[in-house]
């Protein structure tokens, strides 16, 4: 799942790999989120180690107490270098003056599309087998999402895949122990109707 809304989400901040704090609403998701994952059955928990990440994770852990949550570097968000903190439109002011998209821009002290990819996939393949017939919650980031999609459904480009991924909404993906397998359920935001 994406973390709750934070205060950059709301005000088209680029956050990247700058920790960032869950605005109210956020707070108000990952406590919907958390009522609606209580009787599922999980097995592990993962978490981005950024700030929001985690946040969201302690409140829906809290409702899976047995659960310890392992925070890994690897599902941070992109980095964004120069461009984090700034509004959302200076990066794409400056990916557009370089007639660049997310996989060919390489942000100035930042991460490339291809290398963020490659260090998802480390992490999942690393832990899928670790966890074959367990159902796994991993709390992170939209472009991590989107790259996870992006591998279960065969796409090498780092920008085949671009699900519209909100805050708090929960993806389930079905994958064997061979890592085939589809998406479930994608962007599911239902138990944020009462927001």
């Amino acid at each position: 799942m994406r973390h709750g809304e934070t205060e950059d989400n709301a005000s088209n901040t680029v956050q990247g790999q700058t920790h960032g704090r869950l605005s109210t609403n956020g707070l108000s998701q990952a406590e919907l989120v958390s009522l609606r994952l209580k009787d599922t059955k999980v097995d592990a928990i993962y978490t981005s180690d950024l700030e929001r990440a985690r946040e969201t994770a302690g409140i829906i852990a809290a409702r899976l107490p047995s659960l310890e949550r392992v925070e890994d570097i690897r599902l941070r968000e992109q980095d964004f270098g120069i461009f984090e903190g700034r509004p959302i439109i200076d990066l794409l002011e400056k990916m557009e003056r370089e007639q660049a998209d997310f996989a060919t821009f390489i942000p100035e002290e930042g991460e490339s599309r291809v290398k963020f990819q490659e260090r998802v996939l480390r992490f999942f393949e690393e832990k899928r087998e670790g966890h074959a017939g367990e159902t796994v919650l991993i709390i992170t980031h939209y472009g991590v999402i989107n790259i996870l999609l992006g591998w279960l459904l065969g796409h090498d480009d780092p920008l085949a895949t671009d699900w519209r991924i909100g805050n708090a909404s929960v993806t389930i993906l079905d994958i064997d122990e061979d890592g085939q397998g589809r998406p479930h359920i994608v962007n599911d935001s239902e138990h944020l109707d009462t927001l």
